[in-house]
């Protein structure tokens, strides 16, 4: 900004973010605004910058009514669309957008932009006359010079008010030095500010270009040929629904010191022509009756000197005035600064509770699946112990008939013992034959062999049927953990995979299931078949070297085959091989198991 430009918009308290969205832009771009003014156009000084051939220098303003945001076409070539419907002015809220151009924007949220005492009217405008629907203001009139030659008057009844050339413009001042729509008065609370719209540097407030500035009370702001002078009334603005006061009246001293009321003439737009040339000031004639002498010399000397030192003292108060508002602005301006990255600091913050939260989702979408599945790994080992259960019914069973077959067995194994007892007692009664009796099978009893073989027969027709129903392997037939299968008198024993892979209760009952059959003297030696997996975990490990030491401390060997370079990396490390050889396939451990061993 030049230091002979005028902008206090920053004194104007609250922001705004806008979202554009543009034809080259996939997602929209945020903008933060620091105040409630912004300008919308192709050129570099306005806050939104859309660089496109369909938008004007300046295509439109935006302008923040108690926390709402209002947008004003300023005559633009493309127009101002909401909708499809191109409008001059309207509300732009977060749920109804505009367009510009190719552009969308959208307000996405505010701070500090102010809220009314009331809610808005329905199909409320800034620009129709205000009747006090939100609030009290103060009461503002505003004298118009036609260069020095004072033209009308009008009262502020509007919270907007367009001034310019244009017919669109409440105030209107034809002459070539103002633009169509050249600035707007902002009716706030605090009082009029001035906005400028046109950014040619048609408004200056004490010499200086003005972008935004509040108007004092009897400050005289220019508009190119005119001169625009406010007076603050006494009092707020009185409410009246059904009038506009905001027309032009004669100019009246007295009408103003008095206060009075507005008119109640519905008004028209204010259309003023400049004069014709430059009026000359009034000179300053000084007529006495008196004759001209030293005493009235004296007097008038005297009387220059306290006007000097007045209007030094005032330009002392006013350059006072302006320090203070400069500093007060560089104050509000860093509070504006700190407030921006505050808010920037929360919006991190608020992304970062956003991601927690997404975290938090996916942990407990995580913890429903855990539950899930321990609800089926608790349905299976449900399923598992009905299975034992039954199973254990069934070994049950099976070992109440074997107990009975034993008995039967030993009562039949007594009765021949017995019998066989009986026989060689009477053949000790009987009497020694003489020498020269010849030996004839028919001296012997027959029959009571012929009752020993039934019995042996007997007997073993009773053993027949049970090893024929009884198989060892019947009790893994159907495992899932460590199949089991049978070469002659060699078990084989062949992990499926590692036992991290299976439920731990699968792991714990198939290899008692195992070791059992190891235990029951079925089988002699022990082939492990290691092949199944790259490695395996210290839980499958344990279980072989359970089974190796069982098959071993029996009287049997136990051998390894088909293991991973990893698995075999780590029997060498537990020295497992110095125990139980390894070979490559099966057919080498059973043909090593084939061979007898060396005393």
């Amino acid at each position: 900004m030049l230091a002979t430009e005028r902008d206090d918009s920053a004194l104007l308290p609250g922001m705004f973010r806008l979202a554009v969205s543009g034809p080259d832009e996939p997602e929209p771009a945020l903008l933060a605004v620091n105040g409630p003014i912004a300008l919308i156009g192709r050129e570099e000084s306005c806050v939104c910058r859309l660089n496109h051939a369909d938008i004007s220098r300046r295509h439109a303003y935006l302008q923040a009514i108690y926390g709402r945001i209002f947008c004003i076409d300023l005559g633009s070539r493309t127009g101002t669309h909401w909708g499809d419907a191109a409008r001059k002015s309207g509300w732009l809220d977060p749920n109804s957008p505009i367009r510009i151009g190719p552009y969308r924007i959208q307000v996405t949220d505010s701070i500090g932009l102010g809220t009314p005492s009331t809610p808005f009217p329905e199909n409320f405008s800034p620009l129709d006359p205000y009747a006090g629907q939100l609030g009290p203001q103060p009461r503002v009139e505003i004298e118009i010079l036609n260069g020095l030659v004072p033209s009308a008057e009008m009262t502020i009844t509007r919270l907007i008010t367009l001034v310019g050339s244009s017919p669109r413009c409440k105030l209107r001042l034809q002459h070539p030095s103002v633009a169509k729509v050249d600035c707007s008065l902002l009716w706030r609370a605090d009082g009029l500010w001035v906005v400028d719209l046109s950014g040619r540097g048609h408004s200056r407030l004490r010499g200086k270009v003005l972008r935004c500035a509040r108007l004092e009370n009897e400050q005289t702001l220019r508009l190119g040929r005119f001169h625009l002078k406010v007076h603050y009334l006494s009092g707020s603005m009185p409410v009246a629904p059904s009038q506009d006061a905001g027309g032009v009246q004669p100019i009246s001293r007295s009408s103003r010191k008095t206060a009075k009321e507005p008119s109640g003439q519905d008004s028209f737009d204010v259309v003023l022509a400049p004069a014709t040339g430059d009026p000359e000031p009034p000179s300053r004639e000084i007529a006495s009756a008196e004759p001209f002498g030293s005493s009235a010399t004296d007097e008038s000397r005297a009387s220059l000197a306290r006007d000097r030192k007045k209007l030094a003292a005032a330009r002392e108060a006013v350059t006072a005035r302006e320090q203070a508002l400069e500093a007060r602005e560089a104050k509000l301006k860093e509070a504006q600064g700190r407030l921006a990255s505050e808010w920037e600091h929360l919006h991190v913050d608020r992304a970062a509770y956003e991601a927690l939260a997404a975290d938090l989702t996916h942990k407990q979408e995580d913890l429903a699946a855990r539950l899930r599945c321990l609800a089926q790994d608790s349905e299976s080992l449900g399923r598992q112990r009905l299975e034992v259960a039954n199973r254990a019914g069934e070994l049950a069973e099976f070992r109440q008939r074997l107990i009975e077959e034993w008995q039967k067995l030993t009562a039949e194994r007594e009765m021949m013992f017995s019998g066989q007892h009986n026989r060689d007692a009477a053949l000790a009664n009987e009497p020694v034959e003489a020498p020269n009796t010849a030996w004839s099978p028919d001296a012997f009893p027959q029959d009571d062999y012929a009752d020993a073989d039934d019995l042996t027969t007997g007997a073993d027709a009773s053993e027949g049927p049970l090893s024929a129903d009884f198989d060892p392997l019947e009790t893994v037939r159907h495992n899932k953990v460590f199949l089991a299968d049978r070469t002659g008198a060699t078990l084989v024993v062949t992990p499926l995979g590692d036992a991290s892979e299976f439920h731990y209760g699968d792991v714990h009952v198939e290899s008692n299931k195992v070791r059992r059959l190891l235990e029951g003297g079925a089988f002699r030696d022990l082939v492990v078949d290691l092949g199944n997996a790259a490695v395996y975990s210290a839980v499958t490990i344990n279980v072989v070297v359970a089974l190796s030491r069982i098959a071993s401390n029996r009287g049997g060997r136990a051998v390894l085959c088909r293991a991973s370079d990893k698995t075999r990396g780590l029997l060498q490390t537990m020295r497992l091989l110095d125990v139980w050889p390894l070979f490559d396939s099966r057919e080498d451990a059973l043909q090593a198991l084939s061979v007898p061993p060396q005393v």
